[in-house]
């Protein structure tokens, strides 16, 4: 067999050519972002301590076993084993609707200061609220459920509440939506539900004071109380006119970064209204307000300088 070079010459530009050609292609799509989720960034996280991944295209909720005895659970942006997180922004809608389309039982599910209702014509048409997952830290929520007063020895008369979790943005991340059936329990047992109040999609340099609400449900034991930390720092609680609940004092103490604190009673169906403002730091040190760009304080970040415990 006669070996043709000029023909192995012609096939190898070809190659080489093609080669190129992929590489520009690629390289334009890559520099547009297109392809740096997929191939660059493999940190790709949507996960909760409670929910589990599910198919929302499909009917996921007949085959989902009921979880009683929790009714509050994190949305997070990173591996819950590894810590690792993504480095995008993420943006999720929650949906829920009644394990029971025929009951008349009404439930409130909590996030950022707002109750959401949910009753039998609740559906997965519609979500609840959206909420954003900060890129560049491991970033989570938390959202929690109020059965209202249950006090029936067998709790499993009563409806549950399906749950569902979705991605919005980025589009590709929508396969892992997280859903739950969240059963009810006995409201003897007693629950705190603490978040900040503000409307969704907010800029948080337009709030001059920051409602922080801790609602608290159930029969508490008598004397017990509720402590709300805070950082100084970050936060400082108002006190005129009586924006303290009657009875609380601000202490100083130390848990951590938390160097603040008071004290509230624990009463049965009761919400309690905190307002803080920026705090007023020392001239040698510097505001945490005045950092920005992704280390900038968001709604979502400024739970990381208050707890109830």
């Amino acid at each position: 067999m006669k070996f043709d070079l000029k023909k192995l010459i012609i096939v190898l530009c070809f190659v080489a050519v093609a080669s190129l050609s992929f590489s520009v292609v690629y390289g334009a799509y890559y520099g547009k972002g297109i392809f740096k989720d997929v191939f660059v960034n493999r940190k790709n996280h949507f996960t909760s301590d409670l929910l589990v991944q599910v198919k929302a295209s499909e009917d996921w909720e007949s085959s989902a076993e009921k979880t009683t005895g929790a009714s509050k659970f994190s949305l997070c942006n990173y591996d819950l084993a590894t810590g690792e997180y993504n480095a995008f922004d993420l943006t999720f809608a929650v949906y829920a609707k009644s394990e029971d389309s025929a009951t008349d039982k009404v439930y409130n599910v909590f996030f950022g200061g707002k109750a959401y209702s949910v009753d039998k014509n609740s559906s997965f048409d519609t979500p609840l609220f959206t909420a954003v997952l900060p890129k560049g830290a491991a970033n989570s929520v938390s959202v929690s459920i109020s059965f209202g007063d249950i006090t029936s020895d067998n709790v499993s008369e009563f409806p549950g509440v399906y749950v569902l979790a979705v991605p919005v943005e980025p589009s590709y991340m929508s396969p892992r939506a997280l859903g739950a059936l969240i059963g009810p329990f006995n409201s003897e047992r007693f629950e705190v539900h603490s978040s900040f109040e503000y409307d969704e999609g907010s800029d948080i340099n337009d709030y001059a004071a920051f409602n922080y609400v801790v609602s608290m449900i159930g029969e508490p034991d008598d004397g017990e109380t509720v402590a709300v930390w805070w950082n100084s720092k970050v936060l400082s609680i108002m006190t005129e006119n009586g924006t303290l609940p009657d009875g609380s004092v601000v202490m100083t103490g130390s848990d951590g970064d938390f160097d603040r604190y008071i004290l509230l009673p624990k009463v049965s169906a009761i919400n309690y209204s905190l307002f803080f403002t920026r705090a007023e730091v020392a001239e040698d040190e510097t505001s945490p307000w005045l950092v920005t760009g992704d280390d900038a304080i968001t709604w979502n970040k400024l739970t990381d300088y208050i707890k109830t415990v």
